[in-house]
């Protein structure tokens, strides 16, 4: 038996509370050239339901990456985080930007996750790593 399918007006609930925008890496679904999706926040995989507390929109390049994960290993400690949780979490907490706007840079064990590409497909390039290097907006961390 088929999984049931979300309903529209799910959809357009949650499409009207991002406002447009993806809710993992804020890019904007009028300046990308794919279709925006509802995803589950914790996928079905592991638990997750259809309710809307759990939906998100994303761009195709956070859905495609985030895929059915919810941890994974932080690049700075090694241990094992949560992934950004647009529900729970509050991004600017997680997340900055350079100072032209290019590159969302990981401020915490779970913003660096995207060191692993996990999300933030669609906003840019991504910087993790060590305070000097977040500063400078380097893509690699050379202080290591």
């Amino acid at each position: 038996m088929s999984e049931p399918q979300l309903i529209a007006k799910q959809k357009e609930t949650v499409a009207r509370r991002a406002g447009g925008c993806c809710e993992y890496c804020y890019s904007q679904v009028r300046f990308s050239p794919d279709p925006f999706s509802i995803e589950h926040i914790i996928p079905r995989s592991k638990g997750g339901t259809d309710h809307e507390d759990n939906l998100a929109l994303a761009c195709q390049g956070c859905n495609n990456r985030k895929y059915n994960h919810v941890e994974a290993r932080d690049s700075v400690s090694g241990n094992l985080v949560s992934l950004y949780h647009p529900r729970h979490q509050q991004w600017a907490k997680h997340f900055g930007w350079n100072e032209d706007f290019t590159l969302m840079i990981g401020l915490t064990p779970t913003g660096r996750l995207q060191d692993y590409g996990l999300i933030g497909g669609g906003g840019g390039g991504i910087v993790g790593g060590c305070n000097c290097c977040i500063t400078t907006a380097k893509l690699a961390c050379a202080c290591k």
